[in-house]
């Protein structure tokens, strides 16, 4: 590129869209832009390094590079836009860095082999099938900041804590007060502690089949049915005082106290 293009300063959208054969680039440092779909489908990359002066990384740019095993992503990035690494089956953790205030929908989504990521402690919420489909993740981290965890976020992963360590329990902070239809249904925690004031959507918690334990606080909104429908597991359920159970059908016939 240096050669060829020395005074490049952004790459174009699909520029290497499906380059099967791909394997490694080398992005000059000027470089601040790269396009949407820049290198989705891009099955054999397996290595490219981001220039530092990279402000966001947009729609689908990575989606479906299957042999990309490990990306850094520069501390200027602010913004990470929906599907930009969906379908990346071979990376294994991210660490978001803190200057990234938004992570667009599904930007994780279906990374099987993913089993750590690091958000942004910036982050003011975890945005629609966020990592929906990667099936493999155990652990994550939130930020402080997260205010809401919205539909299909983890659907169907393995994800037994929100901390970053190694327990077998999710607790949900105080400050987070909207969980999405479906956002943690089938994952695997095997208890679970809910903050106070916090609006819960259908299917929340469901078909989480190690889960044997929850605690709801405070002035808690069940507006959702079937919240914990199919947890096989489940035996104890403690309930704050002045929880609003609008929902019906809480649980099913497969649930015995």
């Amino acid at each position: 590129f240096e050669i060829l293009f020395p005074n490049l300063l952004s790459i174009g959208n699909f520029a290497f869209a499906r380059c099967h054969s791909l394997e490694i680039i080398d992005i000059p440092i000027a470089v601040h832009t790269i396009g949407h779909h820049c290198f989705t489908g891009c099955r054999g990359l397996e290595y490219i390094n981001l220039p530092l002066k990279m402000k966001k990384i947009s729609i689908c740019c990575f989606s479906g590079c299957k042999s990309l095993n490990y990306i850094q992503i520069p501390d200027e990035v602010e913004e990470i836009e929906m599907n930009a690494f969906s379908g990346c089956s071979s990376i294994d953790s991210f660490k978001i860095p803190d200057t990234v205030e938004v992570i667009g929908k599904c930007a994780f989504s279906g990374c099987d082999q993913l089993k750590k990521a690091v958000l942004s402690e910036n982050l003011g919420s975890v945005n629609v099938g966020l990592f929906c489909g990667c099936f493999e993740l155990e652990s994550v981290y939130l930020g402080p900041h997260i205010q809401a965890i919205h539909r299909y976020a983890f659907y169907q992963c393995h994800l037994r804590n929100i901390a970053n360590d190694d327990t077998d329990e999710i607790i949900i902070p105080d400050k987070i007060g909207f969980i999405g239809q479906s956002a943690f249904y089938g994952c695997g925690m095997k208890k679970l502690v809910v903050g106070s004031k916090i609006i819960i959507e259908d299917y929340a918690f469901s078909s989480c089949q190690n889960l044997k334990s929850a605690s709801i606080g405070e002035k808690t909104v069940l507006l959702g049915n079937y919240i914990f429908v199919l947890c096989k597991n489940f035996r104890f359920l403690t309930i704050g005082s002045h929880v609003q159970m609008s929902g019906i059908n809480i649980f099913d016939s497969t649930v015995k106290f």
